[in-house]
């Protein structure tokens, strides 16, 4: 129903926060670690590629696992990459972390936008769905500014995976009754 729509509404805002939160001050986080500018810029824009992988395997594992398996591993990913780019850290653990963040959000992307088109058949959850995208990725970066207060980027860290839980925790309610409702039309179109 509605509050199901509702819940997944502010899932992908929590989430796309999370994004904005984070991915604004990934290169700042590497340079505070003690990284050189350059390898940084390196690690980030070869995560693209990882990124793209990840698109890809949604869209080759498609339906085959559900929604709500793909969402948990792909938004805890997220979460838990931010655990190792807290203090210092080396360039190898900075684009290891980063490779596997950009494939865990481009997985989980079309997981979600998938699950924002099965809560209604009009299409307007999704339109609502990409409004509240972007303005998860519009305030996440001042979220983040207002959060940092003494230069430790730590709390942009805990503030991130935060939000992804609170994401997870606010998708998983109406993926599972969608799931739920279609296996019971599915048996009853079998009946």
């Amino acid at each position: 129903g509605l509050r199901m729509k509702i819940f997944a509404l502010f899932a992908m805002l929590s989430y796309f926060l999370a994004q904005g939160v984070v991915w604004a001050y990934l290169f700042l986080i590497g340079v505070k670690a003690g990284i050189g500018e350059q390898e940084v810029a390196n690690a980030l824009t070869l995560s693209q590629f990882a990124g793209i992988a990840g698109a890809l395997l949604a869209a080759v594992v498609g339906a085959r696992f559900g929604r709500a398996l793909p969402l948990m591993l792909g938004i805890a990913a997220g979460a838990v990459c931010l655990y190792f780019i807290v203090g210092e850290f080396s360039f190898l653990v900075f684009a290891a972390t980063t490779f596997v963040y950009n494939f865990a959000w481009n997985m989980t992307h079309p997981f979600l936008m998938a699950a924002m088109a099965s809560f209604d058949l009009r299409g307007r959850v999704v339109v609502y769905a990409v409004a509240m995208q972007m303005v998860g990725l519009a305030i996440g970066p001042a979220l983040a500014a207002a959060a940092i207060g003494d230069g430790q980027f730590v709390k942009v860290n805990i503030l991130g995976a935060a939000l992804f839980v609170l994401s997870l925790a606010l998708i998983l309610p109406p993926v599972l009754t969608q799931a739920k409702l279609a296996a019971s039309a599915m048996q009853g179109s079998r009946a």
